[in-house]
């Protein structure tokens, strides 16, 4: 299947998704996770998050499925968790009445589409311990194996151990010959939706919007392709799709990011660049 296949088959799965929102639990036997993404694809969750603490607010630092709105919007106070959540609690189901406090976590287009959250809070042994606040909005739920929410308090007590010095994982085949490789820029259009935050919400949020919109990529890179993350940009190496320009790519991309970035997604832009390595 091309890359255009790709995207194409992606978007019509995620307007399906959107409404019926009813996802399939079923677990992977490996453990190990390599990140968020990884973790919710292993559980079969479709739309999770986790919040984590700074200072003295929560953050979705990481999302699964979520729009980068919901990940800005979800800034949190502590009182707000101890009053609706406290302490350590396995997972408790909400919905009607009981739901309403979480609406202000989420975007308008996700609260529209809300009926139940599930809730899991428990503690993490970074640097310090921290409580963090597990999520999921999916329908179909089955409980989640301890050894993958320990596999999970790994990966982030490393992760938010090393704030600003997260790598992302590339897609298989990272330092293969290619034919052509893109440069995708989504800079400005994560801009636009951070701008107005204070620097520490945007330098926490920042990484939880680039890993959403990653993730969707490496998803539709075919197999002999690759992609990574680096330095601010995205860059894809294609073997295939040789038909395939910037203007063309740059189309698609807006249109199955916009899940994400909403109008914002029309500020990403891709430059096609000369045969080469990325290593």
């Amino acid at each position: 299947m091309g890359l255009l296949s790709h995207m194409e088959a992606l978007h019509a799965a995620e307007k399906q998704q959107n409404n019926d929102s009813v996802s399939c639990s079923v677990f992977s036997s490996t453990h190990d996770i390599l990140d968020f993404h990884d973790f919710a694809e292993k559980t079969g969750m479709k739309k999770c998050g986790m919040l984590i603490p700074f200072g003295k607010r929560y953050f979705m630092r990481y999302s699964h499925g979520l729009d980068a709105a919901s990940i800005c919007k979800a800034i949190s106070t502590m009182g707000f968790w101890e009053g609706t959540f406290p302490g350590n609690q396995d997972w408790t189901f909400f919905a009607n009445a009981a739901l309403q406090p979480y609406f202000q976590l989420f975007s308008e287009e996700v609260v529209s589409r809300l009926d139940q959250i599930r809730i899991k809070s428990f503690v993490v042994l970074a640097d310090i311990p921290v409580r963090v606040i597990l999520f999921t909005l999916d329908k179909n739920f089955t409980e989640v194996p301890e050894s993958l929410i320990q596999s999970l308090s790994t990966f982030i007590a490393k992760d938010i151990s090393n704030i600003s010095g997260y790598v992302f994982p590339p897609k298989d085949g990272i330092t293969r010959d290619l034919t052509r490789y893109f440069e995708v820029n989504i800079d400005v259009a994560i801009e636009e939706i951070i701008n107005s935050m204070d620097y520490e919400a945007q330098s926490i949020l920042e990484h939880g919007i680039i890993s959403e919109i990653f993730n969707i990529i490496k998803s539709i890179v075919p197999k002999d392709d690759c992609c990574k993350y680096d330095d601010g940009k995205i860059t894809i190496a294609l073997n295939s799709a040789n038909s395939l320009d910037s203007e063309l790519l740059q189309f698609h991309l807006q249109k199955i990011l916009k899940t994400v970035l909403g109008n914002n997604s029309n500020k990403i832009t891709v430059t096609l660049k000369n045969e080469g390595y990325i290593a």
